[in-house]
């Protein structure tokens, strides 16, 4: 009545389970890649083949580095880590970028000292045309959970809710936590 299935020799060493499990896992082992659409643009390559008529090689050369923000992120995790507040902050200030929540929720993350991620944060919030928002807020009191800062955990919650920021479940559950 029942037919008994004999795996290849080549599967002998593999229980049934396994072996089933092997070519169930090789017959989709491109499908992942079958019909995927790439909206990337071919980049065209910076060099003399092409350069439009009359211009110069050097124009191309003299092409600034870029800047990456993970480089500028760990840069002020690194003022901030081995600097005195003081000299800290006058090194924030020359620094040539635009404080948004992004970059300020970035450096928190990298959980520079509690007392200075604080001061950073103060100091942020004075800044012309930046407000903090729901998300750094949230990892501050990350930060002082981490600690066991509960009252500056309040005192940054309620901070949160006289401002009219959003509170929401992943700030409720830092609070939780």
């Amino acid at each position: 009545m029942f037919r008994t299935y004999r795996f290849p020799a080549k599967f002998a060493h593999l229980s049934p389970l396994d072996c089933h499990f092997h070519r169930w896992k090789h017959s989709f082992k491109f499908q992942h890649s079958l019909g995927r659409f790439n909206p990337r643009k071919p980049t065209q390559k910076k060099g003399p083949r092409n350069l439009k008529k009359g211009a110069k090689f050097t124009d191309v050369q003299n092409v600034e580095a870029k800047v990456y923000m993970r480089d500028t992120i760990s840069n002020i995790y690194k003022i901030l880590k081995y600097s005195t507040w003081d000299s800290a902050e006058q090194q924030l200030r020359q620094l040539p970028i635009k404080w948004d929540s992004f970059t300020v929720n970035q450096v928190l993350k990298t959980h520079p000292p509690m007392e200075k991620a604080w001061l950073f944060f103060y100091w942020a919030s004075k800044i012309k045309g930046f407000k903090h928002d729901q998300f750094t807020y949230t990892t501050m009191l990350d930060i002082f959970g981490e600690a066991g800062g509960i009252s500056s955990m309040k005192y940054v919650f309620q901070q949160m809710q006289e401002k009219d920021i959003t509170i929401d479940a992943v700030t409720y559950t830092s609070v939780m936590h």
